[in-house]
């Protein structure tokens, strides 16, 4: 029996003037259940015509305790963020304390992403992702517009995954396993970085100095011009803060990832457009400015003790017309600069618009694809029938007109008439062939799978100073709608290191009234049913679950030998649930048995996996996968359907995890037996 799950779900409308916001559900004794909301009038002003399109839920590492029963000096509170489709964020403080006693989830600040794109008034944000990592929350929207926040909180604060994996069952998978946000470290840092991370350290906790303490807030003459809030004045009471940092990309976004050893650095990706690997540039110039911003506001604190909500105000109260200006002619410290400076800063009033360099591009090579080879035998297939079927020279018409049109082909070279049909087509395929999702691994160095042994071997000129050691043994895995995956080392290659091209297999074969072979057809049958990959989990470095419209696989690349044919890997290399689960939107996977065999030939996995799909229903599973077997179970344990209409279910955010009273022993029975192995940290959401 597993344990209790506790999540968010956003709940979508479509209709118009309606609300829309989210609900919390618990999932336990393998029922699922909507748990009561405290909702006031204002908050659900809010919601109306406004969908919470990304979460963000934000623990301290050592566990959350809530600020009315902790030390308020140090924060051990936890942050909920709700990106919303109108441009505002929400944070909600104390977030699984006020869920627990049904409180009030009333935003405790409030974020906008500015500026807008004033050609797009009343469209909404399309978020491609929300991400935290040391003190940066990057909103990343599909435009390609990200909009940075610099906020005040301690070390050790971590983003909660959707994937979450709490027994772990043998000393060597804790050795095997390798958490890559674990304070790690590029290990080279700019002067311009270094500064900038001293300036922005945590300043202990206070009324004043709460998580917003290093943005400033936007001004009452931006407020009145602002259309989210010309159309919208749910949040005119509230001080709404403004981004620290902004960058507009030339190309859409479908994913994003902030990079785990570098957090002014990211990961994109897009449809028709290859893995990115970006780097912010960061100027002094902005350096200075941040560091003069909070010199002045310690001052000013100091004498009001009291929120600033405005700071050109507080300018104007020692005579000068704006924050800039004031700024610019303070010389109460050592930081002394030209007020041409700030007049990049100045255009966006006091928001950083800063560059991106690409340190590292995925190298698409078409011609090895599987599209390309399609249409590459049915251009040669062309070819041939018009060799056979084509007239000889000697039949060709001689006129003037046809040599006219003979010579305007020779001279422009325009493609045939089939090739005006198959280019258009190939382009479409590529465009509706990009990857869903990628998650970043972090090898140990006894870790050794065929891939690596590989890339030793092909290692290329592709490698930067960006990617330092610390990059060596890092990997990303990608998975394609339509069904392949992708593994890049960008320390050593631009192309993949390992690609599976498509898991299908239609290759025919006679089959035995045997076991064994009654087995591998099932196993088949299975890989043959997959249609769309939809989500990819990483339980281990080597280990991952990938989420599929009809069952779930489970992937070991250490005992993948043959990426052509899966069917002829070991047992544990390649796994299938088969379960026709629908139009899936968002997941949730719960490792609660992660064991290897007696005969080191694979893991028994035991999981729960809680799946939203359209248009309103919310899916609990249970699967098992063993080692001595490819064909893994997955059985329904509850649904919840929404019943009203216009509204659908989308994103999940998981919240806590508490195992059962089973689990727990178990774990205590497997502590006990291995005393010396250090158990690996996890987020604990109990209220102490």
């Amino acid at each position: 029996m597993g344990g209790k799950v506790l999540m968010t779900v956003s709940t979508p409308c479509n209709a118009k003037g309606r609300v829309s916001g989210y609900r919390i559900v618990q999932y336990s004794d393998r029922r699922l259940s909507i748990l009561p909301r405290e909702m006031n009038t204002n908050n659900s002003k809010t919601d109306i015509d406004t969908n919470v399109q990304a979460f963000c839920y934000l623990t301290p590492k050592d566990g959350v305790i809530a600020a009315a029963a902790g030390d308020e000096i140090m924060d051990t509170s936890d942050y909920m963020i709700l990106a919303k489709s109108n441009g505002f964020i929400e944070i909600i403080k104390d977030y699984h304390y006020k869920v627990e006693k049904n409180m009030a989830l009333n935003p405790s600040y409030i974020l906008k992403c500015t500026p807008e794109d004033f050609s797009n008034i009343g469209s909404d944000f399309m978020f491609a992702g929300i991400q935290y990592k040391d003190g940066f929350l990057y909103c990343c929207l599909c435009s390609g517009r990200i909009f940075i926040f610099l906020l005040n909180l301690p070390s050790g604060y971590i983003q909660a995954d959707n994937s979450f994996v709490k027994l772990l069952g043998s000393p060597d998978i804790l050795n095997l396993y390798s958490d890559i946000t674990s304070g790690l470290t590029r290990g080279v840092e700019s002067p311009e970085e270094t500064n900038l991370f001293f300036e922005m350290r945590f300043t202990g906790r206070s009324k004043l100095r709460h998580i917003c303490y290093y943005l400033l807030p936007m001004e009452p003459e931006h407020l009145r011009t602002c259309p989210s809030l010309f159309l919208n004045n749910a949040y005119k009471n509230n001080i709404i803060y403004k981004p620290s940092i902004y960058v507009s990309l030339d190309e859409d976004i479908s994913d994003f990832r902030i990079n785990p050893f570098d957090r002014l650095s990211f990961f994109t990706i897009s449809p028709g457009s290859p893995l990115i690997i970006r780097k912010v540039m960061l100027p002094m110039a902005y350096v200075n400015f941040f560091a003069k911003f909070i010199t002045i506001k310690r001052r000013i604190l100091e004498r009001n003790h009291g929120e600033v909500n405005s700071w050109n105000q507080v300018a104007k109260s020692f005579d000068y017309d704006s924050f800039r200006a004031y700024l610019t002619d303070d010389t109460q410290d050592n930081i002394q600069f030209d007020s041409t400076t700030f007049d990049q800063i100045a255009t966006f009033d006091n928001i950083s618009l800063l560059r991106t360099i690409i340190v590292w591009i995925q190298r698409t090579d078409h011609s090895k694809d599987d599209i390309s080879r399609l249409f590459g035998q049915a251009e040669t297939t062309h070819n041939r029938r018009h060799q056979i079927l084509g007239r000889s020279p000697s039949f060709r018409r001689t006129s003037r007109y046809t040599l006219q049109t003979v010579g305007l082909r020779e001279t422009v070279d325009l493609p045939s008439s089939d090739d005006w049909e198959i280019a258009p087509l190939i382009r479409e395929i590529r465009r509706n062939t990009f990857t869903v999702d990628f998650n970043i691994v972090q090898l140990k160095p006894l870790s050794h799978t065929n891939d690596e042994r590989s890339a030793s071997r092909e290692e290329d000129n592709t490698r930067t100073s960006f990617l330092t050691d610390n990059y060596k043994n890092m990997d990303i895995i990608c998975i394609d709608r339509y069904l392949s995956l992708s593994i890049f080392r960008p320390a050593n290659l631009d192309v993949a290191l390992t690609r599976i091209e498509s898991f299908h297999d239609y290759e025919t074969s006679s089959y035995s009234s045997s076991a064994i072979f009654e087995e591998e057809r099932e196993f088949k049958i299975a890989l043959n049913g997959l249609t769309s990959f939809k989500k990819l989990f990483t339980i281990t470095d080597s280990l991952f679950m990938i989420l599929d419209t009809n069952g779930v696989v489970l992937l070991d690349r250490q005992h993948l030998s043959d990426s052509k044919n899966l069917a002829k890997n070991p047992k544990c290399a390649v796994r299938v649930a088969p379960f026709s689960i629908g139009l899936i939107s968002d997941g949730i996977m719960i490792v609660r048995k992660l064991e290897n065999s007696s005969l080191n030939d694979g893991y028994n996995v035991v999981f729960d996996l809680i799946v939203t799909c359209i248009p309103g229903e919310i899916l609990a599973f249970e699967g098992r996968f063993t080692s001595n077997s490819k064909i893994g179970s997955l059985t329904l344990c509850d649904s919840l359907r929404l019943r009203k209409k216009n509204k659908f279910v989308d994103k999940l955010c998981l919240l806590s995890y508490e195992p059962s009273i089973d689990e727990r022993k178990r774990l205590h029975d497997m502590n006990e037996a291995h005393p010396s192995v250090p158990k690996r940290r996890k987020w604990n959401l109990q209220i102490e």
